[in-house]
């Protein structure tokens, strides 16, 4: 959580950190590995150094994933479903991390 500080620009995390917010990139709110569905929920999550597991997103798309495992009758494998949602979110954070990876060495 980021509280403003005077009007000069500054940021200060709850750990301290200070932050030009004019200046901010992505690696300021990211800055641990992303996993998913670490608690069951379907988020993903930072795994922060200084903070612990922080949440960082919601995995969507249920209504589309569910009937992509439609049968001709209408009946849906819901078990195939969750299963293909928690491998899309898996990939997903693979991505964020291989990217966080590259960009932020």
């Amino acid at each position: 959580m980021l509280r403003s500080r005077k009007q000069n620009n500054i940021l200060t995390s709850i750990t301290g950190t200070q932050i030009n917010k004019n200046f901010m990139k992505v690696f300021d709110l990211i800055k641990g590995k992303i996993e998913y569905d670490k608690y069951g929920g379907n988020y993903f999550w930072i795994n922060d150094p200084e903070i612990g597991n922080v949440m960082l997103a919601e995995m969507r798309g249920w209504s589309h994933i569910q009937n992509m495992f439609k049968d001709a009758e209408g009946n849906i494998d819901e078990e195939a479903a969750d299963k293909y949602q928690d491998e899309v979110g898996r990939w997903v954070a693979e991505a964020i991390n291989e990217k966080i990876a590259r960009d932020f060495k």
